[in-house]
């Protein structure tokens, strides 16, 4: 009995432990999905295969050193036969056999070699290489961006869920209230059953309102939680205040011009062109001989007429000179493809162009929608204080005070959607202008 009520009360500590919730900032949350987010991390492992591909046409010029060594037996062996006063006088007396080597021989060979023309393919091969670890670094600050524009997103999504399941709880309150009026104004025959039923059916639409307001809590929480790597039950305790930072932006001419300039999409297809201009290099150059120069060096056991270690030196010349048309298609295809690139680079130009015009007039909109947003706020916040006065006075009835709290209560969550509607507007005005999120 002892272990199971430890065992319950253990089980008990730890969902407790489990449910303590999670205090975030804003700065904090974005900091947080920067180092945890499975997404970048695939990113930065994209960059650093980069690099390896890189450090791999790198190495191409410089020299190339190995060695090849292999053993071989020879069943039978031939052999040179002197017969016997063959050559002359002073010949020897009998029939010589002279051995053509040793059944077994060993060879190693030690080979230097410097390639020479194909340093021309080679040069273009790292350009383009350069140019790949060019295009993955900028899709990485790209997705930074992108993730911290995301959990900047889904952040104030929970806090305006937050604050609209606030003014539910209201609303079904002012409801409740409502509802118990009308009852009592029914037992007393001062209202018909019909009112009744409409408070009831009030009520209803109030709970259901509050329910999704929950869920949507539920269901912001959870991405929030998989955008920081943190369990899927994790419960936020996110500041509000944090969520209202103020936003610098460039005035629309000033934003536009660095957008053509600075945007990631458009540094990714300049980045694109190069490497594309780069490979159409390297196709040309096919078409120059290879040239390269060696050095070897040799050891032999068992070979006849070779002495055990001798070295050689020179110059090997190779030239294909017939592939099928193989080096002309590659050629035609690095055209395409420098051409896709090129064609890529305008389009996303006049896509990231019209793309800040229209960020900007979003931005525009939301700065008109957030001021009429809080000129409702305050109005609300008037009328419930008239409200409160009245009931003092028993002029209304506190159901009307209930009601009207529940307005203001809906009207603040609404000048927080637009405020952050605003906020997050600007963040994406940002990242097409590749300002990023923490300038």
């Amino acid at each position: 009995m002892k272990r199971y009520l430890f065992a319950l009360m253990v089980t008990a500590t730890a969902c407790a432990q489990q449910a303590a919730p999670v205090h975030l900032t804003l700065n904090e949350a974005i900091d947080q999905a920067l180092r945890q987010n499975r997404t970048l991390e695939l990113a930065r492992l994209e960059v650093s295969g980069k690099q390896r591909e890189k450090d791999e046409a790198r190495s191409h010029y410089f020299p190339q050193l190995s060695n090849e060594s292999q053993a071989s037996h020879i069943t039978e062996l031939q052999g040179v036969t002197l017969p016997k006063g063959a050559l002359g006088n002073n010949t020897p007396v009998e029939t010589v056999t002279v051995g053509q080597g040793a059944s077994t021989s060993y060879l190693s060979r030690t080979m230097l070699n410097q390639p020479m023309t194909q340093l021309f393919k080679v040069h273009e091969g790292n350009k383009a290489a350069a140019a790949g670890v060019k295009v993955a670094e900028i899709e990485l600050e790209d997705a930074r961006d992108t993730v911290a524009l995301k959990v900047r997103q889904v952040y104030y999504g929970v806090l305006i869920a937050q604050w609209k399941k606030h003014a539910a709880e209201q609303q079904l309150k002012a409801s409740e209230a409502s509802l118990q009026e009308a009852h009592d104004q029914v037992q007393r025959g001062e209202a018909l059953d019909v009112s009744e039923l409409e408070s009831r059916a009030s009520v209803l639409q109030a709970r259901q309102d509050l329910l999704t307001e929950q869920l949507a809590i539920s269901d912001t929480s959870l991405t929030l939680a998989y955008l920081l790597g943190l369990p899927v039950n994790t419960v936020f305790d996110l500041d509000e205040t944090s969520a209202n930072a103020a936003v610098d932006l460039p005035s629309r001419a000033e934003g536009i011009r660095r957008a053509l300039t600075e945007s990631p999409e458009v540094r990714s297809a300049k980045a694109t062109v190069e490497r594309a201009r780069a490979g159409l290099a390297v196709a040309r150059d096919a078409y120059i001989p290879d040239v390269t120069a060696y050095a070897h060096y040799n050891y032999q056991s068992g070979i006849p007429f070779l002495v055990h270690n001798f070295g050689a030196f020179g110059v090997a010349f190779h030239y294909e000179l017939f592939d099928g048309g193989k080096r002309e298609a590659e050629l035609g295809k690095s055209r395409i493809q420098l051409r896709q690139a090129e064609v890529k680079l305008a389009d996303v130009t006049a896509h990231i162009e019209a793309e800040a015009n229209a960020a900007y007039d979003k931005v525009e909109r939301m700065q008109g929608l957030a001021h009429l947003a809080e000129e409702v706020k305050q109005v609300r916040a008037e009328a419930a204080r008239v409200k409160t006065k009245q009931v003092e006075l028993h002029a209304a009835l506190p159901s009307q005070q209930i009601t009207a709290e529940a307005q203001l209560s809906s009207s603040t969550a609404s000048a927080m959607e637009a405020n952050l509607g605003l906020v997050l507007a600007q963040g994406e005005l940002r990242k097409t202008l590749g300002l990023g999120q923490h300038e």
